[in-house]
């Protein structure tokens, strides 16, 4: 008789420190809020689940989980991060200068110019737009 007395002391216990969370889940700029979310109350323990926008990436699921009434991440490492791109190639008479970025990743520009002299002057504009580079060409004077 005492160990059901104890179960159920525990049990109400456990129904009055749970709290609700009362807001939608957080959305960063870059994650995606899956499923259907209406302004309404979330009982303890329900779980928003992100993807990761168009260039971004993270090691599974970015996971958030409300917790005494508020939403708190259940892996808070576990973040939508830039994809990086790799080297977008040299060009044999030229240079190229990142703009946006000092590495390698998505939304960074790489920005190529010939060298004094190459009869073929341009600029040519490489921006990584998730998965490969997009490619603009633009005349100079010289």
């Amino acid at each position: 008789m005492r160990l059901l007395a104890k179960i159920i002391c525990l049990m109400l216990w456990a129904i009055c420190v749970a709290e609700d969370c009362n807001e939608l889940p957080p959305r960063r700029n870059t994650e995606i809020l899956t499923g259907s979310w209406s302004d309404q109350t979330y009982p303890e323990g329900t779980q928003a689940i992100y993807k990761c926008r168009p260039g971004y990436r993270s090691l599974g699921n970015v996971i958030m989980v409300c917790r005494k009434g508020e939403w708190v991440a259940l892996n808070p490492l576990r973040k939508c991060q830039k994809r990086p791109c790799g080297h977008p190639g040299d060009t044999p008479f030229g240079t190229f200068t990142l703009t946006g970025g000092n590495v390698f990743e998505y939304g960074v520009k790489a920005v190529y110019t010939c060298n004094e002299g190459n009869p073929k002057v341009f600029r040519k504009y490489q921006n990584h737009g998730g998965q490969k580079y997009g490619l603009r060409l633009e005349e100079r004077e010289t």
